[in-house]
């Protein structure tokens, strides 16, 4: 069994609270450490203060030798796909190869309305998520990528650094049948919140 412990970024933690943990935490074992993604709290305290996941796993990175980095996870309309690839293949190339990309549809309706950013429908922001993480795949192979999707496009980019692995390790966060098909398909891993047999048997 390998486990992981998660900072809640926007729940109002500091820099140094988390240097500290970050430190213990690869120090006494942990596997891995993830950092969510919300642009405020989610605990109904908009004002609160919330720390950005990249910026900070780049901080833990230097702060740590061998624990995993996550983010846990990153909504897929939160940054341009090709932004967010350009980020992790830098947080991969910082942490020695020790980063995971995590993913997600997204589901906080408000936070993205509140900051001016996009929440299609569901059915849409799968799409969007199916057709991030393909470009994110194509992109890290170096370049120049180009990509023509209904979404999101490339024209001669490339990924510099090049990430350590050949790619960013992806996870896919979601519990919906279509996520998991994404999941399938596309990422390395997959995170679910814990549901019982009925819930499983319930999801679309």
């Amino acid at each position: 069994m390998r486990i992981g412990i998660q900072l809640e970024c926007q729940e109002a933690i500091d820099w140094e609270t988390a240097r500290r943990v970050a430190r213990a935490a690869d120090e006494l074992g942990f596997d891995s450490l993830w950092c969510s993604d919300h642009v405020y709290s989610q605990r109904a305290e908009p004002d609160r203060a919330s720390t950005d996941p990249f910026l900070l796993l780049a901080v833990l990175a230097a702060e740590t030798r061998r624990i995993t980095l996550g983010t846990l996870v990153t909504a897929v309309c939160f940054r341009p796909p090709s932004i967010v690839g350009r980020m992790a293949a830098h947080l991969d190339a910082l942490s020695g190869g020790r980063f995971v990309l995590g993913i997600g549809a997204g589901w906080g309706e408000a936070e993205h309305l509140a900051y001016g950013l996009p929440f299609p429908p569901p059915g849409e922001r799968l799409s969007r998520l199916e057709e991030a993480v393909r470009l994110l795949r194509a992109l890290w192979q170096g370049g120049p990528v180009d990509f023509e999707g209904e979404h999101y496009s490339l024209a001669g980019a490339y990924s510099h650094p090049r990430p350590l692995r050949g790619e960013v390790p992806l996870l896919v966060g979601g519990s919906g049948r279509r996520t998991m098909r994404i999941a399938a398909r596309h990422a390395h891993e997959w995170n679910v919140v814990a549901l019982t047999l009925d819930e499983w048997a319930e999801q679309d």
